[in-house]
């Protein structure tokens, strides 16, 4: 029987994909089209550190968020257009695996960002503070408080925007939330956020993609990993 390669379910033009080059960094990309059975083709980024470690037959994995599931694959690549754009060209995956991430399984972690409230068009100064832990659906940020332990002028309902980086992605996180818990102690207070997610049903943001994207390489870290698994 022939051997039938697989398709690549939700991959469509303008998708962000995650791009990493085995043992040299991960970057984003925009994918930008492909012929079925033969390559991909991906737009990548500008930037020094990437376009200086790749070469012909570069081993790399590419993950993208469909449908609250991670996919992922491995290629390599077998073309590459330098001037103006940076367009990769991968070889056509063999196998595409999934893992789904549709339970908001929270994962502790330690990642510095600052706040501010967009509530009713009024900003305050931003505070910055660190993600302790991180689902797809929103966080715990903690603030250290004022020397006299009075907590700043917060209101469960609050409408806030949350900037924060994930390791290996250059691009800043940008995330409107919505204060929905405030817990304090003498020192700091721990705020409960739930991000809002882009507009539109159905539509997903690139910063979603690469929070689900982050927390598919945590939830791996703490279960049995599969040998030469791309997710």
């Amino acid at each position: 029987m022939e051997n039938l390669l697989p398709l690549c379910p939700g991959l469509s033009i303008g998708a962000y994909v995650h791009v990493a080059l085995e043992g040299a960094g991960a970057c984003r990309g925009l994918f930008v089209g492909m012929e079925f059975g033969q390559y991909l083709l991906v737009k990548l980024p500008l930037v020094a550190d990437i376009g200086n470690k790749l070469y012909m037959k570069n081993h790399v994995i590419i993950r993208y968020v469909h449908g609250g599931n991670i996919y992922g694959f491995r290629s390599t690549l077998i073309g590459l257009i330098r001037e103006s754009i940076r367009l990769a060209i991968f070889a056509y995956p063999e196998e595409v695996e999934s893992m789904n991430l549709r339970k908001e399984e929270r994962f502790a972690c330690l990642l510095p960002g600052n706040l501010k409230i967009v509530d009713q068009g009024e900003e305050m100064t931003e505070r910055e503070g660190k993600l302790t832990d991180l689902s797809s659906g929103g966080c715990s940020f903690e603030i250290v408080l004022a020397e006299d332990g009075m907590i700043p002028e917060l209101k469960v309902g609050m409408m806030m925007r949350l900037q924060f980086r994930l390791p290996d992605v250059s691009q800043m996180i940008d995330m409107e939330s919505e204060l929905r818990t405030i817990h304090e102690d003498q020192s700091q207070a721990r705020l409960g956020l739930k991000f809002r997610g882009a507009s539109g049903q159905g539509v997903q943001s690139n910063d979603e993609a690469a929070i689900r994207i982050f927390l598919a390489d945590l939830k791996k870290k703490f279960s049995f990993d599969r040998h030469g698994s791309a997710l």
